[in-house]
């Protein structure tokens, strides 16, 4: 790391280094890189899933400004459980008057964090906001029985009310796992028990590794969770 000056990398390799040093994250967590949400408007510096909390993270470094956190901060909240602000500190006082209560705020500097406010869980149970976080494909799946059944996210919307969230939310995860388990798979065995660096970031690269199609009746969570030979095998 720069020891000078963080940008964006250097701050997104310390904030995944500290929750994997406080043993939030793990081999079968999930990392998003830049995840893209609201019909691809607003994009995510970065996404964990841990625990069944789904948690995105807004980097602010000493070269960014905060003139688009306020809307980012208000959208981040309607898809994820839990909002953290990771900021410079020149930005913290700005920072404090601008996110609403609920979002975390965290100050880097120095190569260290300080944490100025939790933040609070608040569970997303809002289906069509889950639902845009999952794929066509699964959707359908999930709502109708079949990937294959020609129904818009409308008519599935008007259909999942249906289902239970708890299910629904279930569903959001496992949709996500599908697209991105690989790369937070190939990430961590890249660094294995070593902290993680910044050139380390390109193993979260979507492009890293494709969606997998595995035919299984377990998770892929699960899969991963428990070291399952299919998932095995392609990180060998």
């Amino acid at each position: 790391m720069n020891n000078n000056r963080f940008l964006e990398p250097d701050i997104k390799i310390a904030i995944i280094n500290k929750l994997r040093d406080g043993g939030d994250l793990g081999d079968h967590s999930l990392v998003i890189n830049e995840f893209t949400i609201d019909y691809f408007a607003r994009r995510v510096d970065l996404v964990v899933l841990i625990r069944g909390k789904l948690i995105a993270f807004e980097v602010k470094s000493e070269s960014d400004n905060l003139s688009r956190l306020d809307g980012q901060l208000k959208k981040y909240s309607e898809y994820f459980d839990k909002v953290i602000v990771v900021a410079a500190k020149k930005h913290i006082e700005k920072v404090k008057n601008t996110a609403q209560d609920n979002v975390g705020i965290w100050e880097f500097s120095d190569n260290k964090f300080k944490i100025h406010r939790r933040g609070k869980l608040n569970f997303i149970r809002n289906y069509e906001k889950l639902s845009q976080l999952m794929t066509l494909e699964d959707f359908r799946k999930l709502v109708s029985g079949s990937k294959n059944n020609i129904f818009s996210r409308e008519d599935l919307l008007c259909k999942a009310n249906k289902l239970p969230i708890s299910k629904f939310r279930v569903a959001t995860h496992e949709s996500l796992y599908k697209r991105f388990c690989m790369t937070s798979a190939l990430f961590f065995k890249k660094i294995g028990s070593e902290q993680a660096e910044v050139n380390d970031l390109t193993a979260l690269s979507r492009y890293t590794a494709p969606p997998i199609k595995i035919k299984s009746e377990k998770p892929i969570s699960w899969l991963i969770k428990n070291n399952d030979p299919l998932i095995t095998k392609l990180l060998t």
